[in-house]
């Protein structure tokens, strides 16, 4: 059947008479699909910004004049997300597809045909697929140690990062902890848990590090605790910290420059006072009042 015939026979007959004459006057050439439509990327991380663009070739009809539509998704389940659209003259089509940004992980059949203006199938692409992958897991960052001549252990963390991931800290020992993450000038409470303890309050530098002082408060138990840090805003942020149960001896006290002398004057201090309560009470006369 000639055009000009189809034309008269469809504006006679109505459109489903002109349908189905539409499709018996394809060629079977043009009946044969093509290789499968290419998929890009051919692996998408699931989340917001999934979208594939699925391409193809030889949608086209040349010779007859019926346009021709090309029609694309991506199929999960009973469900897809797709879209359709006229090809280039040269029969070549693209369609980007947005996929669902909880779409499990997985393997999802692609879809494609290749349509006459009017519906009817002219041939249905070769199967293809689209790996949803799941995001990639980001390394686990540890703090960075360092130990100078004299044995100070200086550790930079990041919130949540743990203060001893070299070996746990001795009570008494003395660290340095660079905490980074603050905002510059801001006032830092730091607290060791679970028994709260108060290490101080501390300023962040013009880099918003906070540089403090830690020495584990004697009695503290040995095992896993919490270094929290109340920020300004009242939010806080909390550091895994572990103490051993070994004690220092007086060479690592000494080299890490932990005062010893403190309580050895203290106690000094304390029997002095206890020496001249005693001659203070031997000069009392032996009839005087008791306070």
């Amino acid at each position: 059947m000639s055009r000009s015939s189809f034309a008269r026979v469809a504006a006679a007959s109505g459109l489903t008479l002109g349908l189905t004459l539409a499709g018996a006057a394809l060629a079977p050439a043009a009946l044969a699909a093509p290789a499968a439509p290419v998929v890009t990327p051919a692996s998408v991380v699931t989340g917001p910004a999934a979208t594939v663009t699925i391409s193809g070739t030889s949608c086209s009809l040349p010779g007859t004049g019926i346009p021709t539509v090309a029609s694309a998704g991506v199929s999960f389940g009973e469900m897809g997300n797709g879209g359709s659209v006229q090809p280039n003259p040269d029969g070549t089509w693209s369609i980007a597809v947005k996929l669902p940004a909880d779409l499990p992980v997985g393997s999802y059949p692609v879809v494609a045909k290749c349509l006459t203006y009017y519906g009817e199938s002219v041939f249905t692409y070769a199967a293809q697929s689209v790996a949803v992958t799941a995001p990639a897991t980001a390394p686990a960052k540890t703090a960075t140690v360092a130990k100078d001549a004299k044995g100070v252990v200086t550790v930079t963390a990041e919130p949540g990062q743990s203060l001893t991931p070299d070996t746990p800290a001795k009570v008494g020992e003395r660290r340095t902890l660079r905490l980074t993450g603050y905002t510059p000038g801001e006032k830092v409470k730091l607290v060791l848990h679970s028994t709260p303890r108060t290490i101080g309050t501390f300023t962040a530098d013009a880099q918003g590090v906070v540089v403090a002082t830690f020495i584990a408060p004697a009695g503290t138990p040995a095992g896993d605790h919490t270094l929290k840090a109340t920020r300004a805003d009242g939010t806080v942020v909390s550091y895994p910290i572990t103490l051993s149960a070994e004690k220092l001896t007086a060479a690592e006290l000494a080299a890490t420059g932990a005062s010893v002398t403190v309580p050895l004057v203290g106690g000094i201090a304390l029997l002095l006072v206890g020496a001249g309560a005693t001659y203070a009470a031997r000069r009392r006369p032996a009839g005087a009042a008791q306070a």
